[in-house]
């Protein structure tokens, strides 16, 4: 059996295809270089704005920019300190000689540390000086003890002190490198969230690395660009025009494929399925035939005129295709298939349901309830209630249905059921 369904249908553009453009910035509209059905390639220059939230983003990026640099600075500053004060913990030991010190320490740059831990060094090379030529007296009885133990006090003092000054250097240049750390990841987290921003704002990663470079007047510019290629099908824009971010300026629609939407009855749905073939013929266009395939079926049924919506997808290559085009949409139901079917004229309808006389016997039928499909050349698909190589009745079986199912005729559907 070959069988088609025709059915009324009209050309919707792609949804899936269809991109409605907001600008993401409030501004002032400055240039508008396309115009409506223009065709563009992803990256075209839509419109530009005048922004002054952008002009302000863009501020406050160069700030923060320039405040990671600068902290930046500092820590590799601090570092260098660091790096000098070690070296000089490391060299500048209670027991380590003046000149030893001086030597390692030359070219250290470690600032007033170096200056505080060294002159702590001196005076507890001094009290070591003073407390040993005390010791040296009193073994010779020229002084007093009580000489003596100022002198050992004094050493204990400036050895004391050598220590506390050596631990508060180390400490300080410790903190002074973690607060510099902590304040390069600030700066760091600050200039992320402007980049951030700028994002959110719809430039890209190469119109951010310009920014710094660029003039001071092209600071609140923006251009949009087209996010896809496409037709622009819809302008809502002017020069001079105040926009917000939730605006749509344009609507960019990739034609190469449209849906074409059709309503089915529901009786025809038994026969249709996802995939099956179907033609746009447009009376129109001198009878131009599109092809495409069912895509989808609605699930549910409009209460307003109990039919269900059907969409096919038709490439649409030379762009003939328009929205809102009407036509005759050509489902094919069956291509030359094997059916299992029967003549029109062996199906009787009783109430709701449809009926075949099945031979049992050379003088007896039964009447058995079937499910209907396609039809063509005379003939009618059967889905369910009849197999392969049943003899049905072709001719009188309007007479059958009267005389065995008089007593129920007009009395609603039949009580045959399918195989009985």
């Amino acid at each position: 059996m070959s069988a088609t369904l025709d059915v009324p249908a009209e050309i919707e553009f792609d949804a899936t295809r269809m991109t409605r453009v907001t600008p993401l910035v409030s501004g002032v509209i400055r240039e508008v270089p396309v115009e409506l059905g223009s065709n563009v390639n992803v990256g075209d220059r839509l419109v530009v704005i005048d922004s002054p939230s952008l002009g302000e983003a863009k501020s406050e990026y160069i700030e923060r920019a320039q405040n990671l640099k600068l902290a930046k600075a500092d820590l590799e500053r601090v570092g260098t300190i660091y790096e000098g004060t070690r070296r000089m913990l490391d060299v500048c030991t209670a027991d380590a000689q003046p000149v030893q010190i001086r030597e390692a320490l030359d070219k250290s740059p470690v600032g007033d540390a170096k200056a505080k831990l060294l002159r702590a060094h001196a005076a507890l090379q001094l009290a070591r000086s003073e407390a040993a030529r005390a010791e040296t007296l009193q073994q010779k009885k020229i002084n007093s003890d009580r000489d003596y133990q100022a002198a050992q006090s004094a050493l204990a003092a400036a050895e004391a002190d050598f220590v506390a000054i050596r631990e508060e250097v180390g400490f300080n240049v410790d903190q002074a490198r973690l607060t510099t750390e902590r304040g390069v990841e600030v700066a760091r987290t600050a200039l992320e969230s402007s980049e951030r921003r700028l994002h959110i704002l719809g430039l890209n990663q190469d119109q951010i690395a310009k920014i710094g470079i660029e003039p001071h007047e092209t600071l609140s510019r923006f251009e949009l660009r087209s996010p896809v290629s496409g037709r622009v099908v819809e302008r809502a824009v002017s020069v001079g025009e105040s926009v917000e971010p939730e605006d749509v300026l344009f609507v960019v629609v990739d034609t190469s494929e449209m849906w074409l939407m059709a309503d089915v009855y529901e009786r025809d749905l038994r026969q249709l399925r996802v995939g099956l073939p179907v033609q746009f013929i447009v009376d129109s266009m001198s009878g131009a035939n599109f092809e495409g395939k069912v895509a989808w079926i609605s699930s549910q049924v409009s209460d307003r005129t109990r039919t269900v919506r059907l969409r096919a997808s038709l490439p649409n290559p030379e762009g003939l295709l328009r929205a809102k085009m009407f036509g005759q949409a050509r489902i094919v139901l069956h291509d030359n298939e094997q059916v299992v079917g029967v003549p029109v004229d062996a199906v009787q309808t009783d109430g709701c349901c449809q009926l075949v006389f099945v031979e049992e016997s050379e003088t007896t039928f039964q009447p058995r309830k079937v499910v209907l499909g396609a039809r063509a050349n005379g003939f009618v698909e059967i889905l369910n209630g009849l197999k392969e190589g049943e003899a049905v009745a072709s001719i009188g079986s309007f007479l059958m249905k009267t005389e065995i199912l008089k007593g129920s005729i007009g009395a609603g559907c039949c009580e045959v059921e399918p195989g009985r």
